[in-house]
């Protein structure tokens, strides 16, 4: 019999989240009738041939309500960025908030959208101006929620790193990315492996001016519909060069040289494959303990894909 006054060898975290398969044959036969009669070797080759590209339902994930309910009411939850629309409610779940805004300047955020109510914006637990994460929350999660919040960070490695420093051991990190391809990001190229690595090098805590000349100037619509359907979209590179487009870079050049604080943007394009890519690397280069679980792939239509990684040990 274990001695209750000996200390434990077990991880606090010793619970394991059942992660469903990002592709299930059953799943992918029935949800698309026109693959009713295909065999399990037939209906993989199709999915891995045209079947994830068209955006096929593949899986029990098949949206963001499917992905949120896979995290346990009973685990302890750090919601990063909640906006005024957290994921996860305090009277349903065990959830605190990390935001870069206050309660009272989210709500002054919402009368300022039309036809957002300032009521939704959560009591924020946690102020982030730029701290480590362990230094302002101080304590440590079973799991950490993130929606369209990672692609805004200025270092990846050094984000992942913070979320691992307020992870239980073996404790999962579960994001929502934006798809560059079905965004107002379809025309910029996937980041790339060198792209990580500069900003890690660089130890970059803010944002490039590329950053936002790119987000000001070279984004499209974000109808991720018209981008699936194939709708002929102007490249913003391709515009015609006006007084008024030239007006907008001489704006967008002023901003930078007078802000005062954070200056937001997208820092990283994603794409399913190269984010399971990248975060691979970045584990197996021993740069962060967040190791990829799985991926969901983007369903038809819709804008975003989801992952899970959990913070695990190297060997």
């Amino acid at each position: 019999m274990a001695n209750p006054d000996e200390p434990s060898c077990q991880p606090r975290n010793s619970f394991a989240i059942e992660l469903p398969e990002p592709y299930l044959f059953e799943i992918y036969v029935k949800k698309n009738s026109d693959l009713a009669s295909f065999s399990e070797s037939r209906a993989l080759t199709h999915y891995k041939s045209c079947g994830r590209k068209e955006g096929r339902v593949c899986s029990q994930i098949d949206s963001k309500a499917a992905f949120k309910a896979l995290v346990p009411k009973s685990i302890s939850i750090l919601e990063i960025g909640p906006y005024i629309r957290p994921a996860f409610k305090k009277d349903a779940y065990n959830v605190e908030y990390l935001d870069a805004f206050s309660t009272s300047e989210l709500r002054e955020k919402a009368r300022a959208a039309p036809g957002e109510n300032p009521a939704n914006a959560p009591d924020i637990d946690y102020v982030w101006k730029g701290e480590p994460y362990s230094q302002l929350v101080k304590k440590t999660f079973g799991c950490v929620y993130s929606s369209h919040a990672i692609e805004h960070q200025p270092c990846l490695v050094y984000h992942l790193n913070q979320v691992s420093s307020v992870l239980e051991e073996n404790g999962y990190y579960f994001i929502a990315v934006p798809d560059k391809r079905y965004c107002f990001d379809r025309f910029f190229p996937e980041s790339t492996l060198a792209d990580i690595l500069d900003a890690y090098l660089l130890d970059r805590r803010a944002h490039s001016p590329r950053t936002l000349l790119r987000s000001r100037l070279l984004t499209t619509h974000n109808d991720p519909a018209r981008h699936w359907s194939g709708e002929a979209t102007v490249d913003p590179l391709k515009q015609p060069v006006t007084k008024a487009y030239g007006k907008r870079i001489k704006d967008t050049l002023a901003l930078w040289r007078q802000r005062t604080g954070y200056v937001d943007g997208h820092a990283w394009q994603f794409t399913p494959d190269n984010f399971e890519h990248l975060i691979q690397c970045i584990y197996e280069a021993e740069l962060s303990s967040m190791k990829l679980e799985v991926v969901y792939p983007t369903i038809k239509n819709r804008f975003e894909f989801f992952a899970v990684l959990r913070k695990a040990s190297h060997g």
